[in-house]
């Protein structure tokens, strides 16, 4: 999209800081048109023909402006929204792909590098909210190869990542954080994020955030004749796989346990549990028994009989608020009915400290 061919450079006015400085100033570039791709395999695939496998559409913030904006390099711009209610009655969403866009006229063919950070109970104004990703990415497309252009416009990019299947999918609850990270500053010209316009239902506020990269708060901006906002995508599921879900809202059991992949014909398959802030460890229980027992003396009900050979099993630590278990399900259990339940606990304690979550039934 062409605009004038004169440069504008606008001011961002600091809502607050706690240090109490009140005013900053940040360039916000024009661009001179729009280039969309797929960032696949370390690849951009022009588009369409994007992703064939992550999640349908949850959070749709994707509407590009004709302006980008320069960043310091390692700061966290931090953009807030909100996800819809999960249909299933659990708290998250499991995330399995995402669209970012940034502007650019870098022509260095090394090509241009960002980082994009997730944040769960985010709500801005100076609440970064929980850390539960990070992607990184190196050699993204920028101005190398392309026309050159009038001084300070740019190109922006709108780069779709599809992490279905990966082992990388992640939680994010109704409050969602944005943050966007420039890892690199630009040799051959300059670039930054993309600025998005307003669109409705999506949460987000005429403001985004920047924090040190350290995580302390830096300061909160807004826009005067744009929208302050990073256009954005999220796909995600319910996170059942090709399982059902049981059990929600049992007595005494407040966390939640998801799956992504696919259970059928020996597929790879993703648990992920929840962990809440507890500090506790997480534990995949499976059986070939349904059960809907309350434990008095430990406050949750129990959802499945006596546990399969080899469990229950510890889960893997994360970034984020949550465990994993990845596996391939084995041929012989693939047409069976398994009954699947996560538990987190401090099996030191006794009697043991525990909470549980719903329960995910296969076949």
């Amino acid at each position: 999209m062409r605009r004038s061919m004169n440069r504008l450079v606008l001011t961002l006015i600091c809502l607050a800081f706690w240090n109490g400085t009140a005013v900053a100033q940040s360039e916000i570039h024009e661009v001179a048109g729009v280039r969309c791709g797929l960032w696949k395999n370390g690849e951009v695939v022009p588009l369409p023909g994007g992703p064939p496998d992550h999640g349908i559409c949850i959070w749709d913030n994707y509407s590009i402006s004709s302006w980008w904006s320069g960043v310091d390099t390692g700061y966290i711009n931090l953009d807030w929204g909100k996800l819809p209610v999960p249909s299933s009655g659990l708290s998250d969403h499991v995330i399995d792909g995402f669209t970012f866009a940034y502007g650019t006229n870098n022509r260095d063919p090394a090509g241009d590098a960002f980082a994009v950070y997730y944040y769960d109970s985010c709500t801005g104004w100076g609440n970064l909210g929980v850390h539960e990703a990070a992607f990184f990415f190196q050699g993204l497309p920028n101005g190398y190869g392309f026309p050159t252009l009038p001084p300070g416009y740019g190109w922006i990019w709108s780069v779709t990542y599809d992490i279905e299947g990966t082992g990388y999918e992640f939680f994010l609850g109704r409050e969602l954080g944005n943050g966007m990270i420039r890892l690199q500053t630009a040799t051959m010209g300059s670039n930054g994020l993309a600025m998005g316009t307003r669109i409705p239902n999506t949460g987000t506020e005429n403001a985004f955030e920047v924090y040190y990269p350290s995580g302390k708060y830096n300061g909160t901006w807004w826009g005067h004749n744009w929208w302050a906002t990073w256009p954005a995508e999220l796909f995600g599921s319910e996170g059942e796989a090709d399982m059902t879900l049981y059990g929600v809202g049992a007595q005494g059991n407040g966390t939640g346990l998801y799956a992504a992949g696919n259970y059928s014909g020996s597929g790879s398959l993703l648990f992920l549990l929840r962990e809440n802030e507890t500090g506790l460890d997480g534990y995949l229980a499976a059986s070939f028994q349904e059960s809907n027992q309350y434990l008095q003396n430990l406050d949750i009900t129990r959802l499945v009989g006596n546990f399969a050979a080899g469990y229950p099993r510890s889960m893997q630590r994360t970034l984020g608020d949550f465990y994993v278990l990845r596996g391939t399900v084995p041929p012989q259990f693939s047409t069976c009915t398994v009954y699947f339940q996560g538990m987190l606990a401090d099996l030191q304690m006794q009697p043991p400290l525990i909470d549980a979550s719903n329960g995910l039934r296969a076949n």
